[in-house]
């Protein structure tokens, strides 16, 4: 018998806010929009190597805020699944699951690989 950790659920929840992107779309150029998109992949991926070796030597401290940039990051672009992830990993995190909050780790990073597929190479300003 395996001695797997219990796997956290998530609410259904799209990938992007459209209508989050269509905001900041009508206020900046395409051009802007498009390097917003890339300084937030390159952020967000700096924030995760941060929070991945945090969580792995169990430092509360910096996992704590580190999961609480990543988050913050996520909601200002609307890339909300992996917002709701970052959050979840975030509460498993003020409550001292470590075992919770390494299986919601390993979510959170696929989840960003998604969000790096959808968003990464494709020019998300663009008209169809």
């Amino acid at each position: 018998m395996t001695d797997r950790p219990p796997q956290p659920t998530f609410p259904p929840t799209p990938t992007l806010s459209k209508v989050r992107l269509d905001a900041i779309a009508r206020d900046v150029s395409h051009e802007f929009l498009n390097e917003l998109v890339v300084l937030f992949l390159t952020d967000v991926d700096k924030k995760l190597e941060r929070l991945s070796d945090a969580v792995r030597e169990r430092d509360l401290e910096q996992s704590l805020a580190s999961a609480h940039a990543v988050k913050g990051a996520a909601a200002s672009l609307g890339v909300l699944r992996f917002r709701v992830v970052a959050a979840k990993l975030e509460d498993f995190l003020q409550r001292g699951d470590w075992r919770a909050s390494d299986t919601t780790l390993v979510r959170l990073l696929r989840e960003f690989a998604h969000v790096r597929s959808v968003l990464g190479p494709q020019d998300v300003a663009a008209s169809p």
